[in-house]
């Protein structure tokens, strides 16, 4: 059943979903221009990341929360790293350090590597795992994980797999959707997305699992509030249309970093660090 409280705010109705039922997530339009591994490919995933909203908040948050942390550390490990954009830039700036990318998606895994080989970095490497399957014992400093837990059934599980991969005082960050998704526009209210498990945590869920698996909650933000959610959504609704995608983007990019200076009391996404003990 869906249940949804409208009220008015800023001139925009502002709606509370409960549901999973309704409009499906699109493919960007940018995915069929890319081609993994050149200048082009580069220059095209340069310019989705800062055009999609979703892309450039979380992007914006990880970067800002975890290089300092990266300082301490060695072997930081990205869970569900996707084609590698927040390990890239990393490695970029930290050739100390070892970086390593795990992904369900072979396809995804190959065109992180094609990036990898194109841009010579020596300290970063990709591999197809499962992180519901994960065995590794104190191997890494820092996990980080953006994204990718409310696609999981036993995220108990997978969270005691992480902390188990930890060294001694090692970190654990993750990104994921708040329970509770705020829409801007109707015509948003009933998008769903079947690869998730659920909708997503509440930040008090979130606190439980980390303390039960005797991981301290360090840091704890919200992500995609006010700004950053009406960014998403422009972002959305237009991002099969190329030309008004492009069109739109100085805008969104001003609510980006609205959305990251600004102090979110509560937000569509959650980030969260952690510390095992």
């Amino acid at each position: 059943m869906r249940f949804c409280i409208v009220c008015e705010k800023r001139n925009l109705r502002f709606l509370m979903i409960r549901s999973r039922t309704g409009m499906k997530y699109s493919k960007n339009f940018v995915d069929a221009y890319l081609n993994y591994g050149t200048w082009s490919g580069e220059l095209i995933r340069a310019i989705a990341i800062r055009g999609y909203a979703g892309y450039h908040i979380r992007y914006l948050a990880i970067q800002k929360l975890l290089s300092p942390i990266i300082k301490q550390c060695d072997y930081i490990l990205d869970v569900g790293c996707g084609v590698g954009d927040h390990l890239i830039k990393f490695a970029q700036r930290c050739p100390d350090k070892t970086f390593v990318g795990i992904d369900i998606d072979a396809e995804l895994i190959n065109n992180a590597d094609s990036r990898v080989k194109y841009k010579g970095l020596k300290n970063l490497s990709f591999d197809i795992e499962n992180c519901s399957e994960m065995d590794h014992e104190q191997t890494f400093d820092l996990i980080y994980s953006i994204d990718t837990l409310e696609h999981i059934e036993d995220v108990s599980d997978v969270v005691a797999r992480l902390k188990r991969a930890l060294r001694p005082n090692g970190y654990i960050a993750i990104h994921v959707p708040n329970r509770e998704q705020k829409r801007h526009f109707s015509r948003m209210a009933h998008i769903e997305n079947k690869d998730h498990a659920r909708i997503g945590f509440s930040m008090e869920e979130l606190e439980a699992l980390f303390n039960k698996h005797n991981l301290q909650v360090l840091k704890r933000q919200y992500t995609h509030g006010y700004w950053g959610s009406l960014a998403w959504e422009f972002s959305y609704l237009f991002r099969q249309s190329p030309a008004k995608a492009i069109s739109l983007m100085p805008l969104i990019q001003v609510l980006c970093f609205m959305d990251h200076f600004s102090h979110n009391h509560d937000g569509n996404g959650i980030l969260i660090l952690t510390q095992s003990q």
